[in-house]
């Protein structure tokens, strides 16, 4: 949306201000809030407003208050999370623009526009590769704001089998997380296959807790 903005006519990736947590009284930030906001964020190909001095985050427009400290557990997640958005920036931020192929998983209800209690199925492309963005919200809502810090953390699921449905010829397939394998992409083995709703991979995602995303070389 910046292109027409933007001096070299191609666009910039843009950082949001969207606060969380803004009425709670916890003593830490909501994990799950915090971690399902980035993944969605960066997984649009933007940014997120929401470091403050130390181990504190911004959960209000009103700066100064920035009383709010992380956990241990959020503090590795979130160093997780930008680590896995720097090294993945020509994947999420590099001209990618938003499809709408099919996807299915075995037995695991899916929305393609964020549905609460189910797996966001969230698929972009560029010119050489189809992304699948995996985003869990099984066990939660989608109210992103959570004003009083009462997220839960998602259903850890195990062994998904994923139809992603894309007339391209696809050469090879990676996932990667900022959730475990310390950001590392692995290789994915699929299969192809058609049926009625058309041509298909096939592949296993092995565990997804917060956010996957499975990119295909074609």
């Amino acid at each position: 949306d910046s292109r027409s903005y933007s001096m070299d006519g191609v666009g910039k990736s843009l950082t949001v201000k969207a606060y969380i947590n803004i009425d709670t009284k916890k003593d830490f930030m909501n994990d799950a809030a915090v971690l399902l906001m980035d993944a969605v964020t960066f997984a649009a190909g933007g940014g997120r407003l929401e470091l403050g001095d130390g181990n504190r985050m911004l959960h209000a427009a009103y700066y100064p208050d920035d009383k709010i400290p992380m956990s241990e557990h959020l503090k590795t997640k979130i160093t997780a999370m930008y680590d896995f958005s720097v090294a993945y920036e020509n994947l999420l931020r590099d001209g990618q623009t938003p499809t709408e192929n099919r996807v299915e998983i075995e037995g695991v209800p899916t929305s393609s526009v964020g549905e609460s209690d189910k797996v966001w199925t969230y698929t972009k492309e560029d010119a050489t590769h189809q992304i699948l963005h995996l985003i869990n919200l099984r066990n939660n809502d989608n109210l992103w704001v959570d004003e009083q810090g009462n997220k839960k953390d998602p259903e850890v699921l195990h062994n998904l089998k994923v139809k992603f449905y894309t007339d391209k010829k696809i050469s090879a397939a990676y996932l990667a997380s900022p959730d475990y394998n310390g950001c590392e992409s692995t290789p994915l083995p699929f299969e192809t296959g058609k049926d009625p709703s058309g041509t298909y991979l096939q592949f296993t995602v092995g565990t997804l807790e917060y956010w996957g995303m499975v990119y295909l070389v074609s």
